[in-house]
Order: C-alpha cells, then sequence, then structure tokens
C-alpha cells in the first residue's frame, strides 16, 4: 500500500457497495467524493474501473481524514492510491463535470453555476455537489425524479414525506412541483443542515429534521425513500404506516435483483404493487394503498 499523504485517496471498490464506502468516505471527514463506475466516461486521462467495479475518490483536507477513511473502509494493507491534489483544480475540474439536467417536461436539476432558462411552467432545481447524496446524476436519484414528477402532475396538493432526505433534492423537487406540503428527514445531522440550506438557495423553506418514522406524526399521500435495500427491508414496519389511504411509495437506491425481496416487505404491510422501473442496473419500486 502506498503511503498516506494528503489531500485524497483513490480505490475502487464491488459496484454493488460503491454507495455504502462513498458514504462512509463523506463520514470519514471528504470534502467531496467523486464516483466513477465503468459505464461512465472518466475524466480526460484517467482510465476506466475494471468491469463491475467503481472508482471512488475522496478529497480530504488532512492526512489524518484520508487515513481514517482507509480504515473504515477496511482497506489498510490493500491497494489504494493516495496523492497530494491542490483544492482549486479540483473544485474545478467539478464544474466541468456538472451540467443542467432535464428529467422531465417540467423538470431540471443544475448546478448554480449554469442555470438554464426554462420554458414557462418548468422548474428548475438548483442543487452544487456538496456534503450530502443527491445532485440527479445518480440513477437512483434520477429515477425517483421521474417518478415524483409523474405522481405530482396529477396529484397537486399532496402532502409529501422524503426519508433519508440526503441533500434535499427530492423534496425541493416535490415542493416546485406542486406538493402542498413536505417533511424532510434524515439520520445525518450535516444532511439536514444541508438540505435547508439548497432549500433556502432554491427561495423555499423546508421542514427538515433528524425525527425518526416513530417521532413523525401523521400519513402522508407520497412518500420517497432512496436509501439502501437492506435499510428499506427493516424499516418496512415503521415506514409502510407512513402512506395515507389512496397513497403512494416510492423506493430506490435498490439494484434490480434486490426489487423482489424490498417488495415483499411492504406487500407485507399492505401495500400493493404499481411498477418498477429500471436505470441500468438501478431500480425503483412504486406501491400503493388502497
Amino acid at each position: 500500500m502506498i503511503e498516506a499523504t494528503p489531500h485524497t485517496t483513490t480505490t475502487e471498490v464491488k459496484s454493488e457497495i460503491a454507495e455504502v464506502c462513498a458514504q462512509l468516505m463523506w463520514e470519514a471527514g471528504a470534502t467531496g467524493v467523486e464516483v466513477v463506475d465503468d459505464e461512465i466516461q472518466p475524466m480526460p486521462s484517467a482510465a476506466r474501473p475494471s468491469p463491475g467495479h467503481t472508482r471512488l475518490t475522496g478529497y480530504f483536507d488532512t492526512a489524518a481524514d484520508a487515513r481514517r477513511a482507509l480504515d473504515w473502509l477496511g482497506l489498510r494493507g490493500a491497494e489504494a492510491q493516495l496523492a497530494a491534489v491542490p483544492v482549486k483544480p479540483w473544485a474545478t475540474d467539478w464544474r466541468q463535470h456538472f451540467h443542467p439536467v432535464k428529467f422531465s417536461e417540467r423538470l431540471w436539476v443544475a448546478p448554480s453555476w449554469d442555470v438554464p432558462t426554462v420554458a414557462p411552467g418548468a422548474q428548475v432545481v438548483v442543487i452544487d455537489p456538496g456534503l450530502a447524496f443527491g445532485t440527479g446524476t445518480h440513477e437512483s436519484t434520477a429515477l425517483c425524479l421521474r417518478s415524483i414528477d409523474a405522481i405530482l402532475a396529477r396529484r397537486t396538493g399532496a402532502r409529501v414525506l422524503d426519508v433519508g432526505t440526503g441533500s434535499g433534492i427530492l423534496a425541493i423537487a416535490a415542493t416546485k412541483l406542486g406538493a402542498a406540503s413536505v417533511v424532510a428527514t434524515d439520520n445525518d445531522p450535516t444532511a439536514v443542515r444541508v438540505a435547508v440550506e439548497n432549500a433556502a438557495h432554491n427561495k423555499i423553506s423546508l421542514s427538515a429534521s433528524t425525527s425518526t418514522l416513530e417521532e413523525i406524526t401523521g400519513t402522508y399521500d407520497l412518500v420517497i425513500a432512496n436509501i439502501l435495500a437492506g435499510t428499506l427491508i427493516a424499516m418496512a414496519p415503521s415506514l409502510a404506516p407512513k402512506v395515507a389511504a389512496g397513497g403512494d411509495l416510492l423506493l430506490s437506491g435498490l439494484l434490480e435483483e434486490q426489487l423482489t425481496e424490498v417488495e415483499a416487505a411492504y406487500v407485507h404491510e399492505g401495500l400493493s404493487p404499481q411498477t418498477r422501473v429500471l436505470d441500468g442496473a438501478w431500480g425503483l419500486l412504486h406501491l400503493h394503498r388502497a
């Protein structure tokens, strides 16, 4: 293993655990995490990851933070490349790879430095890369955004609950697309802070907290949870009751082969399967309460 020096650590992991490993980098103190899988065109001069693997590059202020990330990822003694990277060029590289993305006729997501002019009635969610998961570039987030738009297009004024809000992108999109109220929750206080700040940048207010599902009262017309399969299965008994009669549940952060098991956990809680939507290897479940 190459000796650690500030400020970055780069490693390849199996793609199915890449999201978890990226989150561990954030929790270890990363100021940014670059995720490149074997289907994404990497930056110039950079090689693609090995088939079935994802390259994670974590950016850290100190060598101690970089070493902590390696400890948490269990990479002591494994292959990992560590090198000092100036902060300013890294920030510039990020900007070169974030552009406005159109998710539907009504919804765009864009970084603050490149906000497009859109058609009347369309909404732009302004999100910059930062300390919490969710900029619209990941397939699971994209699946959620499109599904939220489709549901709220026929259900304006819905009450929405966003569980595991991350950057707040889904909650902000729901608000801009006509939800009457949106409640967001995340077990990470940093994510909650970032979500509220992102909402303010979008000129909306957001009710976000670290409240558990047991602490959140009432039911909701649309419940969204873009997390991970194991977590979604474990929380089914507490999440399913949050879906109001006639309401909808969107579950994502799931690999295609995980859909059946997760769906079964919520069918057991009285919800009816509606559709499955795929984007590459990732999938979204739409369930409904009669």
